[in-house]
């Protein structure tokens, strides 16, 4: 499913600031097979949850079940957002400049690296890779604060649909902004799950101390 989820955050990366309605049919239809993993997994999951589970295990059980679901929010945010906020942007004949479309692909490339890395953490169950991507925030917020500069200074220029471009332009920060939001979260999950240790028994006479 993470893989599918990479796939479809390559291909959006042509789609962000200059996708044709072909491509955007296809960052769809690329959809629907992650939708179908995220059902067979939470039915797995599900009956998972039937058994007689130890404490850490429903733990991880329930770790699972957060990263599926953030996964398949994932594909939405590029799926239906992305490609919304596109169409829209060739309804209304926008054209990004190539210094802006440059700036965005940038955050584009960047947060795809945060779910490659989840993905990578959540394959080697390693808290360490998660609380790197975590640690991602400042980087990206700074890009974000650096491109809203910039998209402020372009707002001024004397172009025709400049309120139209900066919509857009916005529009689709806000979305990248989003799926980053998403992929911190399952990082935050990871390090959760992979830091869960089975409590070693306890000894009977502390107990009855305690």
């Amino acid at each position: 499913m993470g893989e599918l989820n990479i796939k479809m955050m390559k291909q959006a990366l042509d789609c962000s600031t200059s996708a044709t309605r072909l491509q955007l049919e296809e960052l769809e239809r690329m959809d629907r097979p992650v939708d179908g993993l995220h059902r067979e997994i939470i039915g797995y999951l599900r009956d998972l949850s039937l058994r007689d589970l130890s404490a850490v295990q429903s733990d991880v059980m329930m770790g699972l079940m957060k990263v599926s679901n953030d996964l398949e929010r994932v594909g939405d945010q590029l799926a239906t957002n992305l490609v919304i906020s596109n169409r829209k942007r060739i309804d209304e004949g926008v054209v990004i400049s190539k210094q802006t479309a440059k700036a965005i692909n940038s955050f584009h490339e960047k947060v795809l690296q945060s779910l490659e890395d989840v993905i990578r953490a959540l394959d080697q169950e390693d808290a360490d890779i998660a609380i790197q991507v975590r640690s991602m925030k400042k980087d990206l917020a700074d890009m974000t604060e650096e491109i809203a500069r910039h998209e402020i200074l372009r707002l001024k220029a004397d172009e025709p649909k400049r309120l139209l471009t900066y919509a857009r332009e916005v529009e689709t920060m806000e979305i990248l902004n989003d799926i980053f939001k998403t992929v911190r979260r399952i990082a935050r999950a990871q390090i959760e799950m992979f830091q869960i240790v089975e409590p070693a028994d306890a000894d009977p006479a502390q107990e009855t101390a305690d």
